[in-house]
This record gives C-alpha cells, structure tokens and sequence, in this order.
C-alpha cells in the first residue's frame, strides 16, 4: 500500500501468491502388502466340502418326502448332475471318503451306511407313501359334505328328538351333535374312485398269475383241459380252484410247455 487513497483505489488490491501444496510423505502402504503377500503363500487353502454330512441328510429327508430328483436337487441347491456323480462316487467308494451318513435310530448305537444305499431306502419310504395314498382313494375315504360353499353339520338325535316332543324346531345350531372337544362334528360322504381300484386290481392279478396269460383249450374225456402259462404251479392250482368256485364246468389247468418252444 503507498498511502494514497486514490493511487491505492486505481491499484487495487495487492496480488495474494498461492503457496504450493505440501508434500505428503511417502506411504508405506507397499511394504506392508508386500509382506502381507509373501506370508500367504506359505497358507494352503482347502476347498470348502459340498457334500457335508448335513447336505447329505438334508438329501435323504427330501427324498423321502417327495421322491422326485427335481424337487430334491432344489431343496438342497444342487444340480442332478452332482447328484448322480455323488451316488456313483458312494457306489464306487469304500468308507472314510465323505460320503458315509449315520441315520437317528432310537434305542440303538447308530450305524454308518452308504449314502446310495440310504438313498434308495428313503426314495422307497417315499414310493410308500405314494402307495398308501393311492390305496387310501382306491378304498374310500371320508370327505365333508358342503352346500353352497358352507360346511354341513351332524345333528345329536337325542336333542333333535327333545325338541320334537316339544314342537321346536329340529334342524338348528343347538341341535348339532358335538365332538368330546364340544366342536360340532361335520357331516361326511365316502368317497371312492372304481376306476382306480380296478387298476390296483388288475396290477394284482399280473403279479399273482403272470403278465402273460396264453391258454390251449382241448377236451379230454368230458373235462376241459386249459393249457396256460403262469408264473408258478400253485397259480395253476388258484387259477383252477377259482375257475370252479364260480360253478363252472369240470376244468383243469396245466402247465403249457410248447409255448417256450417256436
């Protein structure tokens, strides 16, 4: 500054010089991954197991309660592929190699077993189920009975004929017969599928006497002489025994020996 207000107004202010920045120190940040790098060499690093003692239980509990591969592999997030390679590798193995599972048994020491071999019980378990269900519709079974999308209730006969004597009404909530929980009871229809049952029967009938059933028919002395194949003599014999109790002519069954032979 000179002094003068005016110079000092024409000049302006005085020019400001920026200072350079100061100089960081130089990091070390190097050295340090360096050394961080040189002792991780020296770790081995062990890839994580997939087929863990809980996957591989995990396996068998889908299988039992939906024998299906796709719904399996999803339950426990793994491919079919990985699931037919662990089966062979289990089949081919011997154990100690990964792939030995101890099932809960009550009462008793628990027993390792192959994991194909618990495989193939828990798909069978679930086949079972599958079975029984089948069974179950083929038989019959109880269904509520509704009307009009409301559920329809058994009446007590003995309340509903208290209130006939007394000129009431029969058919009301009151009169509902009730459960040992006092919950009314609903009214029920058996519901049963022939076709079904038909099937199961025809099934039966194969397994019992053969999938091939061919007969000879030729009459020896006033006795018709049936010549049929089947899977053993004594389902000759049913077959004859069951052929007369339906009161039919004098018959015999026997054993078809040309057929085997073209």
């Amino acid at each position: 500054m000179s002094g003068d207000a005016e110079l000092d107004d024409l000049l302006g202010p005085a020019p400001t010089v920026e200072t350079p920045p100061a100089r960081q120190p130089k990091s070390t940040s190097g050295k340090a991954s360096l050394a961080v790098l040189q002792r991780s060499r020296s770790v081995e690093i062990v890839p994580r197991r997939k087929n863990t003692p809980e996957r591989l239980r995990q396996i068998l509990k889908s299988a039992a309660d939906m024998p299906v591969a796709n719904s399996i592999c999803t339950r426990a997030n793994i491919s079919q592929t990985t699931l037919k390679y662990w089966l062979q590798k289990s089949k081919e193995g011997k154990p100690g190699d990964g792939f030995d599972v101890v099932l809960d048994a009550e009462g008793d020491e628990p027993i390792p077993i192959r994991f194909h071999e618990a495989f193939e019980t828990a798909i069978e378990s679930g086949l079972q189920l599958v079975e029984q269900a089948m069974f179950r519709r083929a038989i019959g079974y109880r269904e509520v009975l509704t009307y009009q999308g409301r559920v329809m209730y058994q009446y007590d006969p003995v309340k509903c004929a208290l209130a006939r004597e007394l000129g009431l009404p029969e058919q009301t909530p009151e009169n509902y017969l009730l459960d040992d929980f006092g919950a009314p009871v609903p009214e029920t229809v058996l519901k049963q599928d022939p076709d079904l049952m038909m099937f199961i029967a025809e099934r039966r009938m194969k397994d019992k006497y053969g999938k091939q059933s061919t007969m000879d028919v030729n009459v020896r002395g006033g006795v018709l002489v049936v010549g049929a194949r089947a899977a053993t003599a004594e389902a000759l014999n049913e077959m004859e025994v069951d052929y007369r109790r339906e009161g039919r002519p004098a018959v015999t069954f026997e054993e078809d020996d040309e057929q085997d032979n073209p």
